[in-house]
């Protein structure tokens, strides 16, 4: 609410909806004996096409990759989302989200329950973004589209807007920053290990300091979500192919110079609790970049820019570590930055010497059984 309070009192939709009306009516309605049923059932498609819904199938719904299936581009058609525009959602959540974790304590656990539970209720509340990142960034790169007929009047496909994309980057952006990820020290100080025979969950977050509850993890996996989406391989060869319609489309250059400067601010600039989550924002971004530029089935002008953008990086590192010399740096910035810019070299040298120059397979021939059919013939 305006009073930065959570309100819960219609938070679930009543009855069934509108799709589900419309398709019931289309598999069940039964027409008098002297009414023209083709007719009739057409009349119903055109009454459907003209109220504004849209059907997307699961296929092209759900995230995915190359070997899972198509990565989602249609803005309408995330699986998990809600709110009828995925971006303005997105940023509402993200709002919704902090005031929950600003708010959160021992009293989300019932009294007489371990303290180490916080963190069974902190989980879905830290994450409570992750599907709605899937749904804002089928707008970035995105083309909304039909499963239209010929004569039937629909638009096959349309790309989405230059601003609408633009938007979609700055919101799936703020949810890499330090402010948005890191979690307040007195809410992780009442996370306690978990006491014996209590049983382990795997809906935890990982850690890295064994039983104790570890916030740079959790970091770590937030912002792992959001440059997944981000750089999934499929979303960034339809960023790359906008490069054709102009300049107010986001295109991958313009989406990897973005990543770098919202992720590269000075480290000096945070806290020390901030500055830490900013270096494991920052080693995400590093291995998520190898993980695109040596992915087997990314095109050659795709790897090109991702490793362009990690010569950046290696540069601004290269340049952090002669300036850290002789002034208070924040701890471990330069352990930090020397061990991003030996990850970067030392992939540019398996590159080189181990599997020589990579290049991009020839694009299969579809499978041709019209062919076939006159042969056999």
């Amino acid at each position: 609410t305006e009073d930065n309070e959570v309100d819960i009192s219609d938070a679930y939709a009543v009855g069934i909806g509108a799709w589900d009306k419309q398709a019931i009516r289309w598999g069940y309605a039964d027409f008098p004996d002297d009414a023209d049923a083709v007719a009739a059932r057409a009349a119903l498609m055109d009454e459907l096409l003209a109220s504004g819904l849209s059907f997307v199938a699961d296929r092209h719904a759900r995230a995915g990759s190359f070997d899972s299936g198509a990565g989602p581009s249609h803005s309408r058609g995330s699986l998990w989302d809600n709110g009828a525009d995925p971006v303005a959602e997105l940023n509402r959540v993200m709002a919704l989200r902090r005031v929950v974790l600003d708010n959160f304590s021992e009293a989300v656990i019932r009294t007489g329950q371990p303290l180490a539970k916080i963190e069974d209720a902190l989980v879905p509340a830290y994450l409570m973004h992750r599907y709605q990142l899937q749904a804002a960034a089928t707008v970035l790169g995105g083309r909304d589209f039909t499963y239209a007929l010929k004569g039937d009047g629909q638009t096959p496909t349309t790309v989405i807007d230059g601003e609408r994309q633009q938007a979609a980057l700055e919101a799936l952006l703020a949810t890499l920053t330090p402010e948005a990820l890191a979690l307040s020290p007195e809410l992780v100080a009442l996370i306690s290990p978990r006491p014996p025979m209590s049983g382990d969950s795997r809906e935890l977050f990982p850690s890295e300091a064994g039983y104790l509850f570890d916030p740079a993890a959790a970091a770590g996996t937030a912002s792992d979500l959001t440059l997944r989406v981000l750089l999934e391989p499929m979303r960034v060869a339809r960023l790359s192919s906008q490069h054709v319609l102009g300049p107010k489309y986001p295109d991958l250059s313009s989406v990897l110079t973005s990543i770098i400067e919202i992720c590269w601010r000075e480290l000096d600039d945070y806290e020390a609790q901030l500055a830490l989550v900013m270096q494991r924002i920052q080693s995400q971004v590093v291995v998520q970049l190898l993980q695109l530029a040596n992915h087997p089935k990314v095109g050659h002008v795709i790897q090109a820019q991702t490793w362009d953008a990690l010569n950046i990086i290696s540069e601004r590192v290269a340049d952090k570590i002669s300036n850290s010399a002789g002034r208070d740096a924040v701890e471990n910035e330069p352990a930090h930055y020397w061990l991003i810019s030996q990850q970067i070299s030392a992939a540019k040298l398996h590159r080189k010497y181990c599997s020589g120059p990579k290049t991009s397979r020839h694009p299969a021939l579809p499978f041709d059984a019209n062919v076939l059919n006159i042969l056999f013939i």
